[in-house]
């Protein structure tokens, strides 16, 4: 199949480019542009980095636009009132030609460059370059669901669970090692229904932890930990902010899906321990795959 790029509007509605519009080329669907901060020692003859973030990721797609018995400035008009519905934000897809499909959110960018006209074999076209920025960079492949095998009580469940799973234990602790794909750092949503009391939640690849110990989740209390960028939340269905009940050392920021280099292949071990559970006691660890480039 070959590679196709789907825009979206915040309502879901595809947004169609068909004939007389044509998308000759785009570019800005590779690695975004660094933004390095520098450090100069008087020891050193050069620069050293101190930190790397990402700027902002430039999409532009070159249209090519016949008039197809209309005049071009109605042509233009038409593109600019389809134009007019990227002002708040799209939703970008990305389906490469091996099947996977790649997802950013973006908007409307700079004001678009001067027409280009010509002419091909009699036909007037004239080229237009749109462009679009994602101020987040990164591409979202998979969501997934974490599943890892079971150990409870004396007993142990030498089979893969996956959650949200059913406990019939009163002790949960499980341990287990899953490789993540993604070329960056994904920011899970974990979800825990009561009862569940001293729950502990590590990331023992990266030395993280949520420790939620020193509160009782009641039976059918709903405890979510919000770990994306820009959220970071621990809510109660029943409680509400849950932030004062972590312990002081819990990494609440930066407790995350680790990508290769750290730790090393991506293998990221996830500990879970909690007391007090019953077989109305389940887990939910969702997160979407990052990536910086598609």
């Amino acid at each position: 199949m070959p590679n196709t790029i789907t825009i979206k509007d915040i309502t879901g509605r595809t947004l169609t480019l068909s004939q007389p519009f044509r998308v000759s080329a785009y570019s800005g669907f590779g690695f975004p542009a660094p933004r390095n901060i520098l450090q100069r020692s008087i020891y050193r003859a050069g620069h050293k980095t101190v930190h790397t973030s990402w700027e902002g990721r430039v999409m532009t797609l070159t249209l090519e636009v016949t008039p197809g018995g209309l005049t071009l400035a109605a042509r233009r008009d038409e593109l600019n009132a389809y134009l007019a519905q990227l002002r708040a934000g799209v939703r970008v897809f990305y389906d490469r030609e091996d099947g996977r499909r790649f997802e950013t959110t973006a908007r409307l960018g700079s004001e678009i460059p001067g027409h280009r006209s010509g002419q091909d074999g009699g036909t007037t076209w004239q080229r237009i370059v749109l462009s679009m920025v994602a101020d987040d960079p990164w591409w979202f492949g998979d969501s997934h669901l974490w599943s890892f095998a079971v150990a409870a009580g004396s007993g142990n469940w030498a089979f893969p669970l996956p959650f949200p799973m059913g406990f019939g234990a009163s002790i949960i602790d499980a341990r287990e090692t899953r490789r993540y794909a993604g070329q960056h750092d994904a920011f899970p949503v974990i979800t825990v229904m009561g009862p569940a009391d001293a729950m502990v939640i590590t990331n023992e690849s990266l030395d993280l932890k949520l420790d939620l110990s020193a509160y009782t989740i009641a039976a059918g209390e709903v405890v979510t930990f919000n770990l994306r960028e820009d959220y970071k939340t621990v809510i109660s269905s029943t409680a509400g902010s849950l932030i004062h009940e972590l312990s002081e050392d819990s990494d609440l920021g930066f407790w995350r899906i680790g990508a290769h280099p750290y730790p090393s292949q991506g293998d990221n071990t996830i500990h879970v321990y909690l007391e007090d559970a019953t077989n109305e006691t389940t887990i939910q660890v969702t997160y979407r795959e990052r990536y910086m480039s598609a």
